[in-house]
C-alpha cells in the first residue's frame, strides 16, 4: 500500500514538472515569436515582460528561471481565482 502510494506522489511530481517546463516554455516562446514576426527590431517587444526585465540578453539560465516562475505564478493565481469562484 504504502509503495503505490510513493509512486503515485512521485508520478504526480514528473507530471507536474513536465507541465511546469512547458508552461516556462510557451512563456518565453510568445515574446520570443513577437520579436521575430518583427523582422528581428525589439518595436512590437516593448510591452512584453521580457523586455520589462530586460532578459533579452540575459544568460538562458536567466531567461528560463524566469519563465518558469512567471508561469507558477500564473498558474496559482488561476487556481486561486477559480477556487473563489
Amino acid at each position: 500500500m504504502l509503495n503505490s502510494l510513493y509512486i503515485r506522489v512521485v508520478n504526480l511530481y514528473i507530471v507536474m514538472m513536465f507541465n511546469v517546463h512547458w508552461m516556462g516554455c510557451f512563456h518565453y516562446l510568445v515574446p520570443e515569436l513577437i520579436f521575430d514576426l518583427d523582422n528581428g527590431t525589439r518595436t512590437n517587444a516593448e510591452d512584453s515582460w521580457v523586455t520589462q526585465m530586460n532578459l533579452w540578453d540575459s544568460p538562458v539560465e536567466d531567461k528560463y528561471l524566469n519563465s518558469i516562475l512567471r508561469a507558477l505564478s500564473n498558474m496559482v493565481s488561476f487556481v486561486v481565482y477559480i477556487s473563489l469562484n
